[in-house]
């Protein structure tokens, strides 16, 4: 079975950020989402994605010594 949409509660806990800043960053355009008449529902997968490609900094681990 895949997973449905979230509304933006759900993503925030996907996210582990406040609800506010989901519907936020939506409103704004700089997370995915479809709007849904006057509402918001979001793609797990998306999310996923979104937030992989977005993060910062040396991902890799040194394995020699």
């Amino acid at each position: 079975m895949t997973e449905g949409l979230l509304n933006a509660e759900q993503a925030a806990e996907l996210l582990g950020v406040p609800e506010r800043w989901v519907r936020r960053r939506a409103q704004a355009g700089a997370i995915p989402h479809i709007k849904l008449g006057r509402y918001l529902r979001f793609d797990p997968d998306a999310l996923r994605q979104w937030w992989a490609a977005s993060q910062t900094g040396e991902t890799s681990v040194r394995t020699d010594a």
